[in-house]
């Protein structure tokens, strides 16, 4: 899921790389277009990992099937491993607020944790899968929100209970993925459903998506925004409003996006969309099934079957030959 940019340091940021190759901390080997290479990480995890995001630290968190959580919370700690419920879980909030890590997945559920502590379960009112989860901070507001199948909940700030957001005539959809600029939000889901609103307590239009296809995840920049999706769906917000299909020579299903418009695909491959929005380059492939992309300060960590996990850097930390 994306999130902003975060000025963390290296450090922290090599810290969470637990059984990279050492190259990563002296020097850069293998890059391609200003990235390295991924190098896998040890999660110490069996099962489907299914989101990943980070905690206020810039440590990883990725969680998955039958309510496992893997995470750091020490610079020189190895991963640690909690199943505080039985429910598959899907995503974690990009980055923490105010220390507070936020979890969702099947059934309704919800987790938190604050500044690394235990685990406790949320009931939001829900039993609907939830699919995404985020922390908002806006000039004139600030909330948490989360979105799944047929629902939309939310927490205001300094509230305690999340309040669950009437739908539209016809039904939320099924939705799977969100964005927040400083000013809107923009939530995707099944069968190309957009929606977007200005404040979630107030009215939410339905964008014209141009697209039946599914759309599995949103995410952009102050002055641009993509929506990703099956089948290699790729579409562009313009700044005049309305969406607009990019076309790429990729048919397996897009299901995440972050950072500098990384774009991760279902069978491992990744992707960079190209600076005039007309398509995508090819990065790297990393072989194996994939669900979840997150990114913080200088890393992107990226999720998927059986447990595994990879971490790529950017190019430019440390500076490539």
């Amino acid at each position: 899921m994306l999130s902003t940019m975060h000025g963390s340091m290296l450090g922290v940021m090599i810290g969470l790389l637990v059984g990279v190759s050492s190259w990563l901390a002296v020097g850069c080997a293998r890059c391609e277009d200003g990235y390295h290479a991924p190098e896998p990480i040890v999660s110490g995890v069996a099962g489907e990992l299914r989101g990943v995001g980070f905690s206020e630290r810039g440590y990883f968190v990725a969680v998955g099937d039958s309510g496992v959580i893997a995470y750091k919370d020490d610079f020189d700690a190895r991963l640690k491993s909690v199943q505080p419920v039985s429910a598959d879980l899907y995503a974690v909030t990009p980055d923490a607020r105010d220390g507070e890590v936020l979890v969702v997945g099947a059934q309704g559920s919800l987790l938190t944790s604050t500044h690394g502590g235990a685990w406790s379960v949320v009931d939001v009112g829900t039993s609907n899968d939830l699919w995404a989860v985020l922390h908002v901070e806006q000039a004139s507001q600030a909330y948490s929100i989360a979105v799944g199948d047929e629902v939309v909940v939310v927490r205001d700030q300094g509230a305690a209970a999340w309040a669950t957001i009437s739908p539209p005539e016809g039904g939320w959809g099924g939705l799977r993925g969100m964005y927040a600029s400083d000013k809107s939000m923009h939530v995707v889901g099944l069968a190309g459903v957009i929606w977007s609103t200005d404040d979630p307590h107030g009215t939410w239009t339905r964008d014209e998506s141009g697209t039946e296809k599914d759309l599995l995840a949103v995410g952009g920049s102050i002055i641009e925004m993509f929506a990703v999706g099956a089948g290699g769906t790729l579409l562009q917000h313009e700044q005049a409003g309305g969406w607009r299909p990019v076309p790429i020579d990729v048919d397996v299903d897009l299901v995440d996006i972050d950072y500098d418009g990384v774009v991760l695909a279902a069978d491992g491959g990744l992707f960079r969309i190209n600076d005039t929005a007309t398509g995508v380059e090819a990065l790297f492939d990393l072989g194996s099934r994939s669900h979840a992309l997150g990114f913080y300060g200088s890393s992107f960590v990226i999720v998927g079957e059986g447990g595994k996990m990879s971490a790529m850097l950017l190019g430019t930390v440390p500076q490539c030959d």
